[in-house]
């Protein structure tokens, strides 16, 4: 996955408060958002 839309997944999601309101401001899935979030947490 693309390291920047990781780390934009994880700002939206500290930003929004949540992984719903992080989905839906970014126009994707929660489970999407949760895998982006996910690989960043794996490097």
């Amino acid at each position: 996955m693309d390291r920047l839309t990781e780390m934009e997944a994880f700002a939206t999601v500290v930003d929004q408060g949540g992984f719903t309101d992080a989905a839906r401001k970014m126009g994707i899935s929660k489970s999407a958002v949760s895998k982006h979030v996910s690989s960043l947490e794996a490097r």
